[in-house]
């Protein structure tokens, strides 16, 4: 499986949806944990990027 890379104003970015299918997980389960980690970094003063 090729994992297509976007570029937009030097942010790369992938699909949600295909890092879903490589990991094997259903697809709100992944963005629950991408929640999960975003909590647990800007609870630890950590900067986000999005």
């Amino acid at each position: 499986m090729d994992l297509i890379v976007l570029e937009n104003d030097g942010v790369y970015t992938v699909d949600s949806r295909e890092v879903a299918r490589m990991v094997e997980k259903n697809h709100k389960d992944l963005l629950r944990d991408i929640r999960k980690y975003c909590d647990i970094l800007t609870g630890r003063n950590f900067t986000l990027s999005e």
